[in-house]
């Protein structure tokens, strides 16, 4: 379904409705990884939470393709959807903080630099954070390549969104992230991931 929504936002109309008839909110709640409710470590887990990033990643896709870089649409990055995930959420409020596209595109780095930070108490972001198999480390890495395709289409030509991104030091997350990802060490049966790390920086 979001394969056949990004082709149909790839139309400018078809975005613009799209947006009025209300369906920007659930698109987005779609990157808030609470939603989807995977907390536990076993591999059936691990399985479903690389089937969570693959839909977060397919979802950034369509946000990027819907916005186009058209002026017209630059608004939809600050616009906030707290109360559509909080009707999500079955009304369990979790902070009462503006959410928007952007925060939650650019949340998914800062949870991987938290991530490293725990793993090494503290010290250098060389070691990854946690990850149960390489199907789940390639998922993530995939949805962070979308991510940053989603932000691109945020971001650019609007300096209303540029500047949140810089107060909530967004460009200093992406380049510690960039930093931590190439100075992973992978075996030669993760070479398809390594070839994301690169692709990603």
């Amino acid at each position: 379904a979001l394969r056949d929504l990004e082709f149909l936002l790839s139309d400018v109309d078809m975005a613009r409705d799209f947006h009025t008839l209300g369906g920007w909110p659930y698109l987005i709640a779609l990157l808030d990884e609470t939603l989807h409710d995977v907390n536990n470590d076993d591999d059936r887990t691990a399985a479903a939470a690389a089937l969570v990033d693959e839909v977060r990643a397919l979802a950034a896709t369509t946000i990027g393709t819907a916005v186009s870089n058209l002026g017209e649409f630059r608004p939809w990055a600050l616009e906030d959807v707290s109360s559509t995930i909080h009707e999500l959420r079955n009304n369990t409020m979790v902070g009462d903080e503006k959410v928007t596209a952007l925060s939650l595109l650019t949340q998914v780095f800062k949870q991987e630099l938290d991530q490293r930070t725990e793993a090494m108490a503290g010290g250098t972001m060389a070691v990854e954070g946690p990850s149960n198999t390489i199907a789940k480390a390639k998922s993530r890495a995939t949805y962070k390549l979308r991510a940053i395709y989603g932000l691109g289409s945020l971001l650019r030509g609007n300096p209303t969104a540029q500047q949140m991104f810089i107060s909530n030091n967004g460009p200093e997350l992406l380049v510690r992230n960039v930093l931590g990802t190439l100075s992973n060490v992978r075996g030669p049966t993760e070479i398809t991931l390594s070839r994301l790390d690169y692709k990603f920086a």
